[in-house]
């Protein structure tokens, strides 16, 4: 996971205890005319607060 405060990559162990994956139907998209994927992922409220800050 790439950190824009540090400027560097962390192991993303450092960062999370665990996640979970929930599987949801996908759109299939074009760009460019190639089909695209898009990920999405959600911060739980409050979580991120310590490393995502910029300043």
């Amino acid at each position: 996971m790439f950190s824009e405060a540090i400027g560097d990559y962390t192991p993303i162990g450092q960062v999370v205890d665990d996640f979970e994956q929930v599987f949801e139907s996908g759109n299939l998209r074009r760009i460019d005319r190639a089909l695209a994927i898009t990920a999405q992922a959600d911060n739980a409220p409050g979580s991120c607060q310590a490393i995502c800050s910029t300043q």
